[in-house]
């Protein structure tokens, strides 16, 4: 497992570029330097978002998004998942933006159904 934390959250540094595009390029110099064939991105929020725009990943995407989200709307996560080669989409009914925080229970089992679909 690789744990990447991406500015401007975390521990990172806070100087740089903070645009998807930007994140996205960092995505892939991780898996370029580790040489990764197989890739699993568990993501939240905008780093999910930057995750769909890397250009390495040509696989499926599965996006989970809590019907009562009022930070990434549901427009923004139907245009992400428009971009990708192959995806879905899930929204669980009573889940705002962290549904693995507001109900673990079903994001784990969705996060393993996605995970079983490789």
């Amino acid at each position: 497992m690789i744990a990447v934390d991406t500015p401007p959250f975390g521990f990172s540094d806070r100087a740089g570029d903070y645009t998807r595009s930007r994140q996205a390029l960092g995505i892939n110099d991780v898996l370029e330097k580790f040489e990764t064939q197989c890739v699993i991105i568990v993501g939240h929020s905008f780093g999910a978002g930057a995750a769909t725009e890397s250009r390495r990943l040509k696989i499926a995407v599965t996006m989970l998004r809590g019907e009562e989200d009022t930070v990434t709307q549901m427009e923004r996560a139907k245009g992400l998942r428009q971009r990708l080669v192959q995806g879905t989409l899930t929204v669980p009914p009573g889940l705002g933006h962290i549904p693995k925080i507001e109900d673990s229970d079903a994001f784990n089992a969705a996060l393993l159904k996605a995970i079983g679909s490789f």
